[in-house]
């Protein structure tokens, strides 16, 4: 498989190339786990502080680095609430 995202008219050599058994089946089923992960957020309408740093934790194990990144693409902090309380609610973000 060769990924390229680069507009040129010149033939472009990898510098390196490595080739690996790839499991489709597997491949599906981490996709779909991660998948999985993204929908349900993407269905709740507030979170406590509580659940969204457990969501936090959730994310980057699988997502690493960019767990804090889709977090902000869905979620919005309530910004009237006291940010001391357990209560602190994060909003999803309809409008985008």
């Amino acid at each position: 498989m060769l990924l390229t995202a680069c507009r040129s008219s010149q033939r472009i050599e990898p510098l390196s190339e490595e080739i690996i058994d790839f499991d489709r089946n597997t491949a599906v089923e981490m996709v779909k786990k991660k998948e999985k992960m993204v929908i349900d957020l993407a269905l709740k309408e507030k979170v406590t502080k509580l659940e969204y740093e457990a969501l936090e934790k959730t994310l980057a194990k699988e997502f690493g680095d960019q767990a804090s990144v889709i977090l902000s693409i869905f979620f919005i902090e309530d910004l009237d609430t006291d940010p001391d309380s357990e209560m602190v609610e994060h909003w999803i973000q309809r409008e985008l």
